[in-house]
């Protein structure tokens, strides 16, 4: 680890706690270790109670965190503003911006119901707490930030992380797109062209995956020799994860083997469609909707599995997944991985070495290169191997981690 000056570095998302975002977690977590001050700001929802916030993950985080709204500063009873407007300006009494906010001549009634002084400290937010760096998870959020964004001169990071670079128009960025000053980061090649599709320049875009603590997913010997095959899903229930695509490539090959199980681990809009297909298609006894379940839980499917499946699809919209780092988190854990050349995905394996790479929708290509994998076990152990030092030395938390900070000091000399 490289010693240097610690930073001060707000950490934008929408919301916090998410399970979802693990890979941001582990990301603070990173930072906060290597001595840096860290704030977590929530622009949509703030949720210490959720019970995400009692593990050890999320507790050591939560008292960082905090919310950013300018609605919520507003819509406070004037009791409860005046104490709030007294206790920020004790804080920040030499702040230029919040003083002239009650001046009462230019400003009439909206500077004595301090009304004025919290769209002051609304806009001039990442000033008043003199940050050196302020990152903003999801493009969107950006955009949204555009005020604080124009008035903050140091250093601004912005991260994509896929549906925000293909959701939105062109147009929709127009404003910060502008802004040369601003570090992109993205997942992966695919996100990359995607975002520079959107108007921002090659040279303000880093590639930095999203990582895992390998820590975590660590292979652990199994909890007894099975006779079946496992192969696992783990996504969320939705058309561009191919959910039934998965499903109907199990379904084949059953035809010739009888020694397979397929456990698919998410929930989603596909629930139903996909619980309805096994059950019309008398597979119950082999396919298995888990549902959602916990990275504890994940891990445990995933150490009890042989293959790791994952037929991604360009949906309906024109999406497809970014990165899936569920692919890396299988590998992690020793698992070969048999998954489809769409979006970023290719970017998160080696072909041939640490899986298979395969034409998308192509359910016989799949097919085979599963059964190949089943009546090969010691491929399965080598690839298994490769796998998780491929993503120790590419993925892992702690080595994205620097990176982030090469990001952020570089940002900081332009």
């Amino acid at each position: 680890m490289k010693k240097r000056k610690p930073l001060k570095i707000a950490v934008v998302v929408g919301v916090f706690p998410s399970v979802s975002e693990a890979f941001i977690t582990n990301q603070l977590r990173f930072l906060v270790k290597s001595g840096h001050h860290v704030d977590i700001l929530a622009t949509r929802h703030l949720d210490l109670d959720n019970p995400l916030c009692s593990s050890e993950a999320y507790n050591s985080l939560k008292t960082k965190a905090r919310e950013l709204s300018k609605t919520s500063l507003l819509s406070k009873s004037y009791f409860q503003r005046l104490f709030k407007a007294f206790s920020i300006l004790l804080k920040f009494r030499s702040s230029i911006h919040l003083l002239k906010a009650f001046n009462v001549f230019k400003y009439g009634s909206d500077a004595l119901n301090f009304n004025v002084f919290f769209k002051t400290y609304y806009k001039y937010y990442f000033n008043i707490y003199n940050y050196d760096v302020v990152h903003i998870h999801y493009g969107d959020n950006a955009v949204h930030l555009d005020s604080l964004i124009n008035n903050f001169k140091k250093s601004i990071v912005v991260t994509f992380h896929g549906y925000d670079a293909h959701k939105f128009e062109k147009s929709f960025y127009n404003l910060l797109s502008q802004r040369k000053d601003i570090t992109i980061t993205v997942n992966t090649n695919f996100t990359k062209s995607k975002v520079e599709k959107l108007g921002f320049d090659t040279f303000q875009i880093n590639i930095l995956p999203v990582g895992l603590d390998t820590n975590i997913f660590n292979p652990e010997k199994k909890d007894s020799k099975f006779d079946n095959i496992n192969i696992l899903f783990v996504g969320r229930l939705i058309e561009l994860k191919g959910p039934i695509l998965a499903i109907k490539i199990v379904e084949k090959i059953l035809e010739a083997r009888d020694n397979v199980i397929l456990n698919i681990i998410g929930d989603g809009p596909m629930f139903s469609e996909c619980e309805s297909y096994i059950e019309i298609n008398n597979l119950t006894d082999r396919i298995h909707l888990l549902g959602s379940k916990s990275q504890s839980d994940i891990k445990y499917h995933m150490k009890n599995s042989d293959i790791f499946l994952f037929p991604g699809i360009v949906d309906g919209q024109g999406n497809s997944e970014a990165q899936g780092l569920v692919i890396q988190e299988a590998q992690a854990m020793q698992l070969p991985v048999v998954t489809s050349n769409v979006g970023g995905i290719s970017d998160g394996l080696i072909d041939k070495k640490t899986g298979f790479i395969v034409e998308e929708s192509n359910v016989d290509t799949f097919v085979s290169k599963i059964v190949w994998l089943m009546d090969n076990p010691s491929i399965r152990k080598e690839m298994g191997e490769a796998g998780r030092q491929f993503v120790v030395r590419n993925y892992d938390s702690s080595i994205l981690g620097e990176k982030l900070l090469d990001i952020y000091y570089d940002s900081l000399k332009n």
